[in-house]
Order: C-alpha cells, then sequence, then structure tokens
C-alpha cells in the first residue's frame, strides 16, 4: 500500500472522540464563570451607571453610595436589593424618636431600663442618629427594619457607659420579648467600648449575656470606640462574633481616634454623615465618630438576615467579611483592611451546573455529527484499501 493511502486512512481517523470534546467545552464553560463577570444584575451599566435588577436611591448620602462600590468614581447613589424588611434592629442608646419621619412609622414598642417609660424620649439625639444610619429611609442602610428603641443611658451625666444592673436588664428584655416566630434581630451598641474594664466580674457577666443573646440568633454590632487605640482586648471586643466597627473618613482613610487592630472585624463611614436628630420630625445633623459607622455596619447585617433569615450569627458575620472590599482603607494594613460592602456577591459555582449540562449536550451533538461527516471518508479509504490488495 503506498503512502499517500495510508494518509488518507490516518487523516481520516483524526476526529475528536467525545470525551476530549466535553472535556474543551465543559473548560471553556467554567473559564467564562469563573473569571467573568460575576453576575449581570450587580454590575453598573456602562452607560447609564445603574444596577439593573436592584433599587436605587439617588442623591444619597456620602456613606451610602461608599458601602454600594467598590471604588471610584462615586456617583451619589445608593444601590440595594434588601431593605431589612421583617428584622428588628435594637438600638441600645439614649432613646429614640421614632416619630421621626425618616422612620415612616417603621418601630414597635422598646424598652427604658432607667425606668423613665420613655423610650421613644431622646433629650440627646445620639439615640435617634444611630437608628437613623441603620435604618433611616433616607439616611439608613436598611430602609425596610423595624426599629427598637431599647433606653439604656441617661444623657444628663455625660457617660457613654451605662450602669451595669439596667444594662443587663435590657438584655434581658430582649431576650424574653424577641419574637420567638423566626424573626431575625440585631443589635446595635454604639456605647463606650470598654465596658466595665475595670470590673472583670460585671465584665464577665456581660459576655456571657451576650453569648446568650448570640445564640438565640441576634447578631450584635459593637462601636469600637475613639481612643485610637490598636488591639482592643476588653469586653466585647474579644468576643469573636460580635462585630467591632472601626470608622474611616470620605478619603478611606481611617478615622482619627477610632480604635484599629486585629479586634476590629469591620471599617464604615464615620465622619460628615448627615442624619436623623431628635429636634423635630424632621431634623437632620451631621455626626462623626464610630457610633455611627457601627449602626451602618448593624443596618447591613440586618440586609443578610432578610436575604437569608436561616443564617446563623457565625454566618451573618462570615458573609460581612467575605463581601467586604479588602484594602480599601489607605493608612490600614492588610488582612484588617476591611470596609463594609451591602450588595449581595452571587455565587459563581451555581452557575457550573447547567453549564456543564448544556457543555455535555453540545459535546454529544458535536461528536455526532463529526462522526456521521467524517465516516464516509473512512469507509471509502477502507474500501480503497481493499481494492489494492485484491489487485496486488
Amino acid at each position: 500500500m503506498s503512502i499517500s493511502q495510508w494518509t488518507t486512512i490516518l487523516r481520516s481517523r483524526r476526529r475528536p472522540g467525545l470525551p476530549a470534546v466535553i472535556v474543551v467545552v465543559l473548560l471553556a464553560s467554567l473559564t467564562v464563570t469563573l473569571l467573568g463577570p460575576a453576575a449581570a444584575d450587580t454590575e453598573p451599566d456602562e452607560a447609564t451607571g445603574e444596577h439593573p435588577g436592584l433599587s436605587q436611591q439617588v442623591d444619597a448620602g456620602w456613606h451610602l453610595d461608599r458601602i454600594s462600590q467598590r471604588e471610584p468614581p462615586f456617583t451619589g447613589t445608593y444601590d440595594y436589593r434588601y431593605t431589612g424588611d421583617g428584622v428588628r434592629v435594637y438600638v441600645l442608646d439614649t432613646g429614640t424618636r421614632v416619630t421621626h419621619e425618616d422612620f415612616e412609622g417603621r418601630y414597635v414598642d422598646g424598652y427604658d431600663a432607667l425606668g423613665q417609660a420613655a423610650p421613644h424620649e431622646d433629650l440627646e439625639g445620639h439615640g435617634t442618629e444611630v437608628a437613623s444610619a441603620a435604618a433611616g429611609t433616607e439616611h439608613g442602610v436598611a430602609k425596610g427594619a423595624t426599629v427598637v428603641s431599647v433606653r439604656v443611658l441617661d444623657p444628663s451625666d455625660g457617660s457613654r457607659q451605662p450602669e451595669f444592673e439596667p444594662f443587663i436588664g435590657a438584655l434581658d428584655w430582649i431576650l424574653e420579648t424577641h419574637p420567638d416566630d423566626g424573626t431575625r434581630g440585631v443589635l446595635n451598641v454604639s456605647l463606650d467600648g470598654y465596658l466595665y474594664e475595670d470590673q472583670p466580674a460585671e465584665a464577665e457577666a456581660l459576655e456571657s449575656k451576650l453569648e446568650e443573646l448570640m445564640a438565640a440568633g441576634l447578631v450584635v454590632v459593637w462601636a469600637a470606640d475613639t481612643r485610637g487605640e490598636a488591639d482592643v482586648l476588653f469586653a466585647p471586643e474579644r468576643m469573636e462574633d460580635v462585630l467591632v466597627v472601626g470608622a474611616t473618613t470620605r478619603d478611606d482613610r481611617l478615622l482619627p481616634g477610632s480604635n484599629f487592630g486585629e479586634e476590629v472585624a469591620l471599617y464604615a463611614p464615620g465622619e460628615e454623615l448627615t442624619l436623623a436628630s431628635n429636634g423635630s420630625d424632621t431634623e437632620t445633623d451631621e455626626k462623626l465618630g464610630t457610633s455611627f459607622a457601627a449602626p451602618i455596619v448593624a443596618g447591613a447585617a440586618a440586609l443578610v438576615l432578610e436575604e437569608d433569615p436561616s443564617a446563623s450569627v457565625a454566618e451573618v458575620r462570615r458573609t460581612l467579611l467575605d463581601r467586604a472590599t479588602e484594602g480599601a482603607i489607605a493608612d490600614l494594613p492588610e488582612g484588617h483592611n476591611r470596609l463594609v460592602y451591602t450588595l449581595p456577591v452571587p455565587d459563581r459555582l451555581p452557575m457550573v451546573v447547567p453549564l456543564a449540562l448544556s457543555a455535555l449536550l453540545l459535546g454529544l451533538l458535536w461528536w455526532g455529527y463529526r462522526r456521521r461527516s467524517s465516516g464516509r471518508g473512512y469507509d471509502d479509504a477502507l474500501s480503497e484499501r481493499s481494492r489494492t490488495s485484491s489487485r496486488a
């Protein structure tokens, strides 16, 4: 048999086998899935800047704009998919003016640990401003969450550290009255970050009570305080599942005075924040500090709980840490440099399943087509070989 005859036969055999076809198509699909855009509904449209599939607040405060975008340029808008609907945000503070227009009636009766039966009276404004950052319709993150005012501070003494017995009593009240129908809750504590540091017995009792709350499914968010110190080790900062929050500036730097370090889980905007205030039902004020960064994270936790009502406290923490913008804060080291980010990050891996099935189907169709189209050439080559052999 001549060389040209053997070449004809070999060429006719060079068609891809079924496994090779499937592998090639599947690898291409996986590459597109894992390396391509995360999902169309979380990426802004290049022409309009809008996020398809999301709600958008225009003329939003810079803090809302910042936490819903990874990087500049910022557009003055707040994009969100969830509102914290059905989630309770407990504000342990000076009381909250819940009649303010920023809350639109989204509150339930609270508790006054000072025995004055005035949880909805805020003589200072701090509690109202904190609640606004967490759940305000105009100024807050979780625009559908329910505010629960828990008054633990008397502003007349100027202290940010509540008396021990009333404070523990307030935490007990939350444990006893929080609905057991699956309603989720977040506690925001924008108080002295060094509660009872010189009272070890009280600090231990506080830790125990916080553990009870978290075991009951309540997420605890705590302001990191403003002593400008690193590696805070007093209760509750040393508790792993408590979300301790530091503050940042407009230009993504650590807010002067904000605590930082390993014990600070997340950072959030903490200066020039326009928030609802207690002067009237329409009044606003401009605030700064970790006290107002913490409720931004509390609002973000409420969004996660609406998204996944069955998430454990540890899972909520992990979700917020995983979604955070890493390395955004200019003067903090890597590793403990996470700026809260509120938009869901799509899980790419489930997309692999339909793509794999599609790849299998395409592979089968292509293999069948190639087999049919190349079969005649192969048979002709064999016939030619047989005729040549018979003539020889």
